[in-house]
């Protein structure tokens, strides 16, 4: 889940419908990288609720869901 934040109170999440970890897209084959691309406007992989009209800060949020621990690396996060 991506949470942005525009205050507190005014917030925009996208949540996943599937799980992404499992069934990855697009995988670079290269020691386990995943690449993953969260649209903002939403879309058929991706829930949007909120609205916001600028994001100062984000939250990302992942679970293994009882598997070996999860170690997530955030390598050229971007905003387009």
């Amino acid at each position: 889940m991506v949470t942005l934040y525009q205050s507190d109170e005014q917030v925009q999440r996208l949540t996943p419908k599937t799980d992404l970890l499992s069934q990855p897209s697009y995988n670079e084959a290269r020691e386990g990288w995943k690449y993953f691309e969260v649209p903002l406007a939403g879309s058929e992989q991706w829930k949007r609720e909120g609205e916001i009209a600028t994001a100062n800060w984000l939250t990302i949020g992942v679970d293994s869901w009882g598997y070996d621990p999860l170690q997530l690396w955030i390598d050229g996060l971007g905003w387009e």
